[in-house]
């Protein structure tokens, strides 16, 4: 890597331990780290017979691993199993008896996470009546287009309706008109969201496919603009507080925001949702669903020893001594009929450690409070 001396002080600065940093990133460099994709939702059935093996810990997203430098699967779509438990995160089988629902993905393109919630809800949707409405708004116009590309052979169908808008998220008034780039013309969006999802433009040191691909595609100059500028970190906060502020304003009250991030730096990590429960009364720290047991997991043929091995494989970021929970939380209808959804609140999965098999990525669960009667 260039500039590695001076990139070893910029870890070293955030307290990320640059060793091992450099340790994973080599390993990910060779190909030692596995990858993840799924398939769109009008090729499901390409899944059948695969010999690549399920994710296991993802109780929603179907997701598939495959390791070494081999192509993916024909129509398959990559996607990192710690960015899959960001949708996981959603708790999207909750909603599924609504006849409404309304998703917001504040920084959605290329789409990813978009494309994975919207497959997703039609697994759990039961009536035919249900109408899903998900907004996706980002910055560039060209990712943007990116993620229409996808949609378009993501094959939904018709009850699951998804407008994709270029804005500036932390302006987004969506009592105003706007040009749906699917269609190129004039739609309006629902004021208020049930789920909305902020995956923030971050420092993405976590995600080691990213540093490679900077330093191979953009080369040197930009790596150190982005990486080695603390004062582009600073402005990256600020952006971050304030895209999970509106988020936060545009939840329905009892709905869900989940705030990620994949970067291992604390200050854009706990350290936001921190400033955030500090300056807000109508928000509250709600678990994960990080734990798996014999009513939720996929594994159904598993023993009850082995359930643990299926839970995420995330350090929890316990800030039950920092932060307030709230006395209520989302009911327990699906998937886990015994609640065993864990303490966490805030979960890192730590793309650094030596038995990491993802990408970095931090990921918390806010819940708004509830109207009361």
């Amino acid at each position: 890597m260039n500039n590695e001396e001076a990139f070893r002080r910029y870890l070293q600065d955030n307290n990320i331990p640059a060793n091992k940093y450099f340790q994973a990133y080599n390993k990910v460099a060779a190909g030692l780290k596995p990858r993840y994709f799924r398939f769109p939702h009008k090729n499901l059935t390409y899944s059948f017979g695969l010999t690549h093996k399920r994710v296991l810990w993802l109780r929603d997203v179907e997701l598939f691993a495959i390791c070494g430098k081999k192509p993916l699967p024909r129509n398959a779509v990559g996607l990192d199993a710690a960015s899959a438990a960001a949708v996981e995160a959603l708790r999207l089988s909750v909603l599924a008896k609504q006849a409404h629902i309304s998703i917001l993905d504040m920084c959605c393109a290329p789409g990813g996470k978009l494309l994975a919630i919207a497959s997703t809800l039609i697994k759990y949707i039961t009536t035919g009546d249900a109408k899903v409405t998900i907004v996706g708004l980002d910055s560039s116009y060209r990712r943007l287009k990116v993620c229409n590309a996808l949609l378009r052979k993501e094959g939904l169908p018709s009850e699951v309706l998804v407008k994709l808008i270029c804005t500036d998220s932390t302006n987004f008034d969506p009592s105003e008109t706007f040009k749906n780039i699917i269609d190129n013309k004039d739609c309006t969006v629902p004021c208020s969201y049930d789920r909305v999802i902020v995956d923030v433009e971050c420092s993405h040191e976590g995600s080691l496919r990213s540093v490679l691909r900077t330093v191979k595609y953009w080369g040197a100059r930009q790596f150190e603009y982005r990486w080695l500028n603390q004062n582009y970190i600073d402005d990256l906060v600020e952006t971050q507080c304030m895209l999970l502020n509106k988020a936060l304003d545009l939840c329905k009250p009892g709905g869900m925001v989940v705030y990620s991030t994949c970067s291992l730096i604390d200050r854009e990590n706990q350290g936001v949702i921190k400033r955030i429960l500090n300056q807000r009364s109508d928000v509250y720290a709600h678990p994960l669903p990080i734990r798996q047991c014999e009513c939720c997991t996929v594994a159904t043929n598993a023993t009850k020893n082995e359930f643990e091995h299926f839970d995420w494989p995330a350090e929890g970021v316990d800030i039950k001594s920092e932060y307030r929970y709230g006395d209520f939380r989302l009911d327990s209808e699906g998937p886990c009929k015994n609640d065993s959804s864990g303490s966490f609140c805030a979960v890192l999965f730590n793309a650094l450690s030596e038995t990491s098999t993802t990408d970095g990525q931090f990921i918390a669960s806010l819940l708004k409070q509830p109207k009361t009667e």
